[in-house]
């Protein structure tokens, strides 16, 4: 809950590190940034720039793409929590198959774009089981990370 003093986001920050820092010390896991790449450039046009978070767990290695939009540039980068979450957060939808998905979310069926979109979703989710979190573990970061 919320207090007086301190709004719920920033009280989800927290529970948010708290928790992957549990998680990752469970599994036996590190994370390091790997670069930032400044001033990319989308398919569809959006210049952005992409950090890659790598998260290792003995000899498994899965790498994180987060992009932010150039206005956040004055802002602290996104912490390794951040990215975790917002990974768990779109793998917890993507577990139906794509025509579920697509019509719970308002996509065409038919869409390519929507389709690739789900398959990173899934992507991401495979990553996360790969490392050893656990389905709660994943349902419990995007729940936070819902707050934030």
């Amino acid at each position: 809950m919320p207090t007086d003093n301190e709004p719920d986001y920033k009280l989800a920050a927290r529970e948010l590190e708290a928790s992957t820092t549990a998680i990752l010390t469970r599994i036996r896991a590190a994370t390091w940034w790997l670069r930032t790449r400044k001033d990319q450039t989308g398919a569809s046009g959006w210049k952005h720039d992409m950090h890659t978070l790598v998260v290792a767990r003995g000899a498994v290695k899965a790498h994180f793409a987060y992009r932010t939009g150039l206005s956040l540039r004055g802002e602290p980068a996104p912490t390794s929590a951040e990215v975790l979450g917002a990974v768990a957060w779109a793998a917890t939808g993507a577990a139906p198959p794509f025509e579920a998905w697509a019509a719970d979310l308002g996509y065409n069926t038919d869409s390519r774009k929507a389709e690739a979109i789900h398959r990173q979703c899934r992507a991401g989710r495979a990553k996360l089981h790969r490392l050893g979190f656990t389905i709660a573990d994943i349902t419990a970061l995007a729940e936070i990370t819902r707050r934030l």
